[in-house]
């Protein structure tokens, strides 16, 4: 793991992530419960770590303004990156080619911060504690508000049920 990677995850660790505002770095979370070397560790990743963060915070505008083609296009490239940025370990790699061989796409959900798979079958192994969403539910949830997105995603998660279109009152 990069030193950036190792820093990012031992902040989740103990409930913390990094956020920008107004160009600068803060922690949320639980900070006093940053140990010393992280503290060390998190001054000496900074650079990098902005960058990490204006970069997603880049992306994230660019899918607002230009719309789903540009998220989408980002979604099925966001592996390619990652490797890219990190390497995946060779055991997640194997788990993502099983679930590709198996016909589900892994997106990145930029609203709940999570991957989620999508496919039209039974949810493969190893994706246990995963959202698993049927290509319809996707197409179901495409133009939905955020906050309801964020809810069905929660709903999906403890309860693995369906997500369908509602009926729009007239």
């Amino acid at each position: 793991m990069t030193m950036l990677g190792d820093v990012l995850s031992r902040l989740s660790q103990i409930g913390c992530r990094p956020v920008l505002e107004g160009g600068k770095l803060h922690v949320r979370g639980a900070v006093d419960a940053l140990p010393a070397d992280l503290l060390a560790a998190l001054r000496q990743a900074k650079p990098a770590l902005i960058i990490e963060l204006l970069h997603k915070q880049a992306w994230d505008l660019a899918a607002f303004i230009n719309g789903d083609a540009l998220l989408t296009e980002r979604q099925a490239r966001l592996p390619e990156l990652l490797a890219v940025e990190e390497k995946l370990s060779a055991a997640q790699e194997a788990l993502w080619a099983s679930w590709r061989r198996a016909g589900f796409t892994i997106l990145w959900n930029p609203l709940v911060e999570e991957f989620i798979l999508v496919g039209d079958s039974s949810p493969p192994p190893g994706s246990e504690g995963m959202a698993v969403y049927t290509r319809a539910e996707v197409e179901a949830l495409k133009d939905a508000a955020a906050e309801r997105v964020i809810a069905a995603h929660k709903l999906k998660k403890v309860f693995s049920g369906a997500v369908k279109p509602c009926e729009r009152a007239r």
